[in-house]
């Protein structure tokens, strides 16, 4: 195979961002040279890494690669460069990659269909046939995350809040903000009774300016400690409504995403059993026999 890996390139929104995912998909290309295929980056100048892969373009624009690729990695495929890349590459198969759905921060997962609303995730078919390993996969997750409940003597929904410019907002929200996101959840949920609170965490990175109302309540503690006894959850695609999957799927999204996919109380173990297994940890990535046994490797080898 012939792999074009996209970093960057024909982003002008702080495309030194992509920095990151240049660490990543260096290390993915050495993986993947190892295993015998011809690997490239295209990189923008300002995502340069210091561990990049020995072969490289770079370029501030999305580009025709010379590598004539097979296969085109690119980070989520929102932003223009990611768009431009695949379109620029119309017969290559293109793989996305995002954050892992679980330590986010510390893994990645791949999906030959797109990211958030467009993951192949929310159609395909869910083993629930799932064994004692898969069954221990799920309890060791759900151990990790759990945290004992702070509010026990009244009802509430739990609303997370995240980044204006968080792209599960600008690109698949219905809001232009979270303040408008909030004067929604304030006006859907009146038909529950003033009785029941609504308890807000603010993003750490963005607060956001919140209309006084007797009903809210806003807490810093860790979101695990509230998400289990919540009535409901109501947040934009973040992933700390997946990560409330581990617990129940009273679920409401406003969009698109991961969690919109209807999930019966079955549904929901296999679901995360489903995805974490796509998952790979971020130091992973430079691993050749750790790749090849991947499902996302597997999965490429089936499409080529």
């Amino acid at each position: 195979m012939n792999i074009l890996f996209h970093v960057g390139s024909g982003n002008t929104d702080r495309p030194s961002r992509w920095w990151g995912v240049c660490v990543h998909f260096s290390n993915l290309a050495r993986s993947f040279e190892s295993l015998g295929h011809e690997c490239v980056l295209q990189v923008h100048p300002k995502a340069v890494s210091a561990n990049i892969f020995h072969r490289f373009e770079l370029s501030e624009v999305a580009k025709d690669s010379q590598c004539n690729p097979d296969v085109v990695f690119t980070w989520n495929g929102i932003s223009p460069g990611d768009k431009a890349i695949i379109d620029l590459h119309p017969n290559a198969i293109p793989v996305y990659a995002e954050l892992g759905f679980f330590d986010h921060y510390e893994t990645v997962y791949f999906d030959f269909s797109g990211t958030n609303s467009r993951s192949m995730n929310l159609l395909e078919d869910i083993d629930k046939e799932f064994n004692g390993l898969d069954e221990e996969i799920f309890n060791r997750v759900k151990r990790k995350y759990a945290k004992y409940q702070l509010i026990n003597d009244y009802e509430y929904v739990f609303v997370p809040l995240q980044d204006n410019l968080d792209t599960q907002i600008t690109k698949y929200s219905p809001f232009n903000n979270m303040t408008e996101f909030m004067d929604w959840v304030l006006d859907v949920t009146k038909f529950m009774g003033p009785e029941v609170k609504i308890v807000y965490k603010q993003h750490p990175m963005a607060p956001t300016p919140i209309k006084a109302d007797p009903r809210l309540i806003e807490v810093k503690d860790d979101v695990h400690h509230y998400l289990e006894n919540a009535n409901f959850v109501i947040g934009c695609n973040s992933s700390v409504l997946f990560e409330c999957l581990l617990y129940h799927n009273r679920i409401i999204t406003a969009g698109i995403g991961l969690t919109s996919r209807p999930l019966n109380e079955e549904d929901r173990k296999a679901y995360i059993i489903h995805c974490y297994k796509k998952q790979i940890h971020q130091t992973k990535l430079g691993d050749p026999n750790y790749i090849k046994e991947t499902w996302m490797y597997k999965e490429l080898l089936k499409k080529v």
